[in-house]
């Protein structure tokens, strides 16, 4: 079951990460994750290690091929 159904977040997790290649796709044409924080707080860290630290290259965003794949 995918953490749409079990809210994991409403049963004290502070992150919940699942696949979106499935959930979204359908098809295993794209990669896709999903990253759900809990609080102001961590989605800010979230963020800022999203834009500033290029080093780690986290790919927290999707491509422009996959988003449109998903549409």
């Amino acid at each position: 079951m995918a953490p749409v159904g079990q809210r994991p977040l409403d049963l004290g997790a502070h992150i919940s990460m699942t696949s979106g290649t499935k959930f979204i796709g359908g098809h295993g044409d794209v990669t896709l994750g999903i990253l759900s924080v809990k609080g102001k707080d961590l989605a800010k860290r979230v963020y800022f290690l999203q834009v500033i630290d290029e080093a780690l290259v986290l790919h927290l965003v999707a491509s422009s091929d996959g988003g449109a794949l998903e549409l």
